[in-house]
Formats: structure tokens, sequence, C-alpha cells
């Protein structure tokens, strides 16, 4: 008989038995059981500024956003109060966090030293949206918060967390946006990063992870 070695545990067949698990049938159902590890992380990327002539003040601008998360997905459907109902929660990222408890969003800005300069005229906002029952209806929770301070320094990497709304015992959707925004045109200063006429390639590199 040959002997087959593998990689890793070959797992069971699929079963969803843990998320739907009602014995008693109530509503709303029991805690799920065997779910798995509440983690979110994102692929490295870098950010793509624009030049944005018809804004005010504004140069060039990029933009950030995490998925909307499902921070209380054991609920299931139950608190969908929009037109398309269940399909609401599926549109949103599962973080299974017992209870949603004390999880937190980490995002980190590295490259800040690739080339220099490239926090000269910068201007960095942050804004949390947020609803308690429907994922289709996301709003502002919070008005836009400067967090250029993170960035004023000498360091390569630059990280920023947020605890969500709820204070370790959070609310169910939630998101953060975090916008960049060069005030000054530094396009004929001769930086390799800024060539005139084009927007900005500052080469940073944005990672983020929710746990």
């Amino acid at each position: 008989m040959a002997i087959i070695k593998t990689p890793g545990r070959i797992p069971n067949k699929w079963t969803d038995a843990g998320y739907v698990n009602d014995p008693m049938g109530t509503s709303p159902f029991p805690y799920p059981t065997g779910m798995p590890e509440g983690l979110w992380m994102q692929t490295r990327f870098a950010p793509t500024f624009a030049l944005t002539p018809g804004v005010p003040n504004v140069v060039a601008r990029a933009s950030w956003s995490c998925p909307i998360f499902d921070l209380r997905p054991n609920f299931r459907g139950l608190l969908n109060t929009g037109s398309s109902g269940q399909r609401n929660a599926a549109a949103a990222t599962p973080i299974w966090i017992n209870r949603g408890a004390a999880g937190k969003l980490w995002v980190q800005i590295q490259g800040l030293n690739t080339f220099g300069n490239t926090r000269a005229g910068l201007r960095v906002n942050a804004q949390e949206s947020a609803n308690i029952m429907d994922a289709s209806d996301m709003q502002p929770v919070t008005d836009e918060e400067d967090i250029t301070t993170e960035f004023i320094g000498t360091q390569n990497s630059v990280i920023v967390s947020y605890l969500p709304t709820g204070a370790g015992y959070p609310l169910r959707y939630w998101s953060v946006r975090i916008q960049f925004d060069y005030l000054i045109d530094l396009s004929a200063l001769g930086y390799a990063w800024w060539t005139p006429g084009n927007a900005p390639r500052p080469q940073w590199v944005i990672s983020a992870a929710f746990y």
C-alpha cells in the first residue's frame, strides 16, 4: 500500500452546522460554534494620488478605506432592516471575535522616507462610518479627524489604530476612511516622485489588519 505524505491536515467535509445550530428553535439563535479566528488582513498596496483641480486648497488626493466590518456576525440577519434584507449582512466582512469585544483596526504606512520631503504640504484626515443595523446605510459617525501630526518626524513608517465605536463592545457595522491631501504643489522642485503635470507618486506602501 502506497503512503501519501501531505503537507498538512486534510480537512473534513465542509459544514455550516456550527453556524446554523439552533436545537431549541429560538430567535435569536444561540451563539455560533467552531467559527474562524477574528482576523482580517489586507494585501499591501501603494496608494494612487490624483490631481484635484476642482477641490479648493487641495492639489492632489488619495484615499484608503477598509471594508464594512460586521462586528457582530453572530446576529446573522436579525438586525438587517434595509430593503435587501439579509444580503446586507453578506456584503460586510465578518469579524468573529466573541461578542465583538476588544478588536482593533491597525493601518501601517511605510516608505515615508523612500524619497525626501514626501510629507511636505501633506494633510491626513480620518473618519469613521457606522450603522447599528443596516450595512447598506453607512453614515459618518465622527467628524473628520486631522491625524497629520502622526506623520511628523523622521520615521519611515507610521501606524494608526482605531477602536470601533462602542469602546470594546462595538455596534454591528463599522468602517474607517483615511484621506491623504497634498496642499502644496511641489512638482516644480525637481523631486523624482512628483513631476510637473502629473500627480505625486511617493511610493508609500499601506497595509492593514483588524484583530
